[in-house]
């Protein structure tokens, strides 16, 4: 089954929220990463320093859409998927 969303290692994001100018340490993000896949936001591969997060299909599936802003964008410009999701049915 293939992984429509990047991986990303806890460096990453890391990296990620410091460009950004936030002033956060490892142990939040590490800690902020272990409580979002608990509650079944993210999934884990690897172990340790090589572990990688990605969002889960639980995620995926039950992510808020703002219905408004995705019609006010000209149909020709939204982001769509080329094919239907079939996994969508075996989320839970």
């Amino acid at each position: 089954m293939e992984k429509e969303n990047k991986a990303s290692a806890m460096s990453d994001v890391l990296d990620f929220l410091q460009k950004k100018d936030a002033i956060v340490s490892r142990m939040t993000v590490n800690r902020d990463l272990r409580e979002l896949k608990s509650r079944g936001y993210l999934e884990e591969e690897g172990v340790g320093r090589g572990a990688v997060y990605f969002l889960s299909k639980n995620y995926q599936a039950t992510r808020f859409l703002d219905i408004e802003a995705y019609f006010k964008i000209d149909s020709d410009k939204r982001q769509i998927k080329k094919r239907f999701n079939f996994d969508v049915f075996f989320v839970f």
